[in-house]
């Protein structure tokens, strides 16, 4: 991986370039049969299949971490476009909602389906609260109308179920 070094007020910068929106700890295999499997020497899966070189303390600051499908990982909240947040008033306060987010241009959505097109990535339950923070600082981004969703869907949980 590319290492850039600039000097700034006599402190040596290292800069690297972070080319994927997550990273993740261990390879994600889509076969039952397999097992995710960790890199011995701790390194990052590129969207969680390529290795790289890159260990967690790598990553800069606006990589946000989580549980991202299935595993461990990190995901990017700088650079992103678009976001749609689609609650699932269930019996469970987040654990159904989907965040997707594309980091080019805007999602699709898709009149026959609920499941939107042209998204680049899509996160579930607790996640959305710490990647919608992060994406408000990062890239500001107007997170009004999801934070209000998400407010409103605390609001109806409360309701449904006192006390939890």
């Amino acid at each position: 991986m590319p290492v850039r070094q600039h000097k700034k007020d006599d402190i040596i910068i290292h800069e690297k370039r972070f080319k994927a929106h997550i990273y993740t700890k261990e390879r994600i295999s889509l076969s039952y049969l397999n097992r995710n499997t960790e890199d011995s020497n701790g390194y990052l899966f590129s969207q969680g299949i390529y290795r790289t070189h890159i260990i967690p303390e790598d990553l800069p600051e606006w990589y946000v971490e989580g549980f991202i499908y299935k595993t461990s990982g990190f995901i990017s909240a700088k650079g992103v476009q678009h976001l749609i947040y689609k609650p699932c008033f269930m019996n469970h306060l987040f654990k159904d909602d989907i965040l997707f987010i594309s980091y080019e241009k805007p999602i699709i959505s898709n009149i026959n389906s609920n499941w939107p097109e042209e998204y680049d990535e899509s996160l579930y339950g607790q996640m959305i609260l710490l990647f919608i923070a992060a994406v408000k600082k990062y890239s500001g981004y107007d997170t009004f109308e999801i934070e209000a969703a998400i407010a409103e869907k605390r609001k109806w949980f409360a309701e449904q179920y006192p006390g939890s």
